[in-house]
């Protein structure tokens, strides 16, 4: 093993540089020995650092959409399986007892969505999120009932 890898690295970077002056276009290879590996990848001096194939943003964006809307549509059927109003936080446990794969980002984005919507009603009664046909429920409980 060499004293310095770092600067063995750099050496091999220099001489393989020189030998690909002029390259056009960007470059990408990838090699193992040994249990090593090594990724190597050249690009044309004055363009921007290749990425590797990320998906563009309106497809990450689309995702996100499709992600979001099963994550509405789990929020509902999870509610209605219950039968009474949740909060946040214990939709997000039912949620997780039911073994959907949804964050509490998603969570929160999809009952905003949900609500703005009309689809679900949060009155800030610390009751939690309801259906909006179900009845509203009494911030005190009445003796004739």
């Amino acid at each position: 093993m060499p004293a310095d890898p770092h600067q063995v690295v750099a050496d091999l970077a220099a001489r393989l540089l020189d030998q690909l002056a002029g390259l056009d276009r960007p470059l990408r290879h990838c090699h193992g020995v040994g249990g090593l590996g090594c990724l190597i990848q050249v690009w044309p001096g004055g363009g921007r650092l290749p990425v590797a194939d990320a998906p563009p943003a309106a497809t990450t964006r689309a995702a996100a959409s499709d992600r979001r809307a099963k994550c509405r549509s789990d929020i509902l059927d999870t509610i209605r399986a219950v039968g009474h109003a949740l909060t946040r936080k214990k939709l997000i446990s039912e949620l997780k007892k039911a073994g959907t794969p949804h964050g509490g980002g998603t969570v929160a984005k999809a009952l905003a969505e949900l609500t703005r919507a009309g689809e679900l009603v949060n009155r800030k009664d610390k009751h939690g999120y309801r259906l909006p046909e179900w009845p509203k429920p009494s911030p005190t409980p009445s003796l004739f009932d």
